[in-house]
C-alpha cells in the first residue's frame, strides 16, 4: 500500500529546510556585526549627575565612539590604542572609585602637562585660562573659560575653598575635570587617570530626559525633544 510518505522529504520540506537555514545564517551574521559594534566602535552612556553641565544635562542618553580611545582586545584588560588623548575634548572614563561604572569628564592635562588653579580657576603649564562671563537666565553663573586653544562653558567652583596642589600629569595618564566644577568629582580629588580607562569619545545624544519635571498629563518624564539626535562637539 502507498503511504504519503514523510512531507520533510518532499520538495515543500526541503523548501522549509533552506528558509530556515538561511534565516538562522542571517540571524547569526546579525548578531555577529551586533557583538563587534558593540565591543569595538560604539558603547552608551546615561547621564545621571550634573557634573557636564551645562553641555550635558542629566537625563541624557549618549553613543559613544571607541576607536579614538582604542579597541578592547577580548580577553584582556589590554588595548590597542589609535590615538591620543586630547585637550579639551570629552571621554567616557571608568570612574577611578568604581571601574564598573562609567564618568562622563573632559581631559584638561594631557602627560606632562603641569596643572593648577588659583582661587578655582585653571592654570596649565604657567598660562592662565582666559574667562568671559556668559549672560544668563538661570541661577548659576555661566564662563566661557579659553585654556591653549581650547575653549568651553563651565561653572566656576568657589573662589573660597581650597586649591588643590599643582601637578604634573605623569606618562600613561591625564587630568580630567567636570565642566560643573562646583559638582563634578575629578582629578582634583582622584589625581590623574590612566589613558588606558578612556573608553570613548562622546558622538550624539539619541535620547533625553526630564526625570524632574514629568508631563503633568502623564507619570512619563518630559522628552526634550530638541535634543535628540544632536551632535556631540
Amino acid at each position: 500500500m502507498d503511504g504519503e510518505g514523510n512531507p520533510s522529504q518532499g520538495p515543500w520540506g526541503e523548501s522549509l529546510k533552506s528558509i530556515l537555514r538561511e534565516y538562522a545564517e542571517s540571524l547569526i551574521i546579525a548578531m555577529i556585526i551586533a557583538f563587534s559594534l558593540r565591543y569595538f566602535v560604539i558603547t552608551t552612556y546615561y547621564v545621571n549627575v550634573q557634573s557636564m553641565l551645562p553641555q550635558y544635562l542629566q537625563g541624557d542618553f549618549i553613543v559613544g565612539y571607541k576607536p579614538p580611545h582604542g579597541f578592547a582586545i577580548p580577553f584582556s584588560s589590554e588595548k590597542w590604542a589609535i590615538g591620543e588623548p586630547i585637550r579639551g575634548e570629552v571621554v567616557i572614563i571608568q570612574c577611578p572609585t568604581d571601574v564598573s561604572q562609567h564618568c562622563l569628564k573632559r581631559i584638561i592635562g594631557i602627560p606632562g602637562d603641569r596643572v593648577e588653579f588659583q582661587k578655582g580657576r585653571l592654570i596649565v603649564n604657567g598660562i592662565p585660562a582666559e574667562y568671559q562671563k556668559i549672560p544668563t537666565k538661570g541661577s548659576q553663573e555661566l564662563w566661557k573659560e579659553s585654556s591653549l586653544g581650547r575653549s568651553r562653558t563651565v561653572i566656576l567652583a568657589d573662589s573660597s575653598k581650597e586649591d588643590p596642589a599643582p601637578l604634573i600629569v605623569p606618562p600613561g595618564h591625564v587630568y580630567v575635570l567636570g565642566d560643573h566644577r562646583k559638582a563634578s568629582h575629578d582629578s582634583r580629588t582622584w589625581g590623574p587617570v590612566e589613558v588606558a580607562g578612556l573608553e570613548a569619545r562622546p558622538l550624539m545624544i539619541w535620547l533625553s530626559v526630564d526625570w524632574e519635571h514629568p508631563d503633568s498629563k502623564d507619570l512619563f518624564p518630559k522628552v526634550r525633544w530638541s535634543r535628540l539626535f544632536s551632535r556631540l562637539d
